[in-house]
């Protein structure tokens, strides 16, 4: 059964979503459903995995408001508007949250984060062989405090299968890169 979209009304707007209420019908009976829908709109989000050349996850601690916890985590953000390429919104965030660069990165994949009641998805990019530039270019947003850690690969990996990385994103993230940056540590 699917549904057709009829109307939408705006409810809330607010950063970094807005609030919709949705008019739905069955495509095949022309119904609507027993109960409003609503969902969030949400521009999409990368997550960046970046790793040094010699295996180090660059990871950031960071107090999460949702949950009112310090989190361990991958960096990302939400891609901004007038941004259209995964790939270097991911790179302008890993250099906003941690400084480093890479030249290079590869689009592991897309994920929608809950496609119940949210229009987003998240693509998770790999930067690969990230470095300390003389100069940085980007900074972290006003109100994000961040601490930069760098993890070995393994415990990055074991921390996201022990939910010892708490970000269900972060760790689908690290988990969807592993097999891609152990290729490349294998191959060296």
């Amino acid at each position: 059964m699917q549904w057709q979209l009829k109307k939408t009304k705006s409810i809330l707007t607010t950063v970094p979503f807005a609030v919709e209420e949705l008019e739905l019908a069955h495509t095949s009976t022309g119904k609507g459903p027993a109960h409003p829908y609503h969902r969030l709109k949400i521009r999409d989000w990368v997550n960046v995995i970046p790793t040094t050349a010699d295996g180090q996850v660059i990871m950031v601690k960071q107090t999460r408001v949702g949950s009112m916890t310090i989190t361990l985590e991958t960096p990302g953000g939400v891609i901004d508007k007038g941004e259209t390429d995964p790939a270097a919104a991911a790179l302008r965030e890993l250099e906003e949250e941690t400084g480093y660069c890479s030249a290079s990165s590869q689009h592991i994949g897309s994920v929608w984060p809950n496609p119940a009641i949210q229009t987003n998805q998240l693509h998770v990019i790999w930067a690969a062989d990230v470095y300390l530039p003389d100069q940085r270019q980007k900074f972290p947003d006003p109100d994000e405090e961040l601490e930069v850690v760098a993890v070995p690969l393994d415990q990055a990996c074991a921390m996201a299968r022990q939910g010892e990385v708490t970000n269900a994103l972060a760790a689908l993230a690290i988990l969807m890169t592993e097999p891609h940056i152990r290729q490349k540590l294998d191959n060296r």
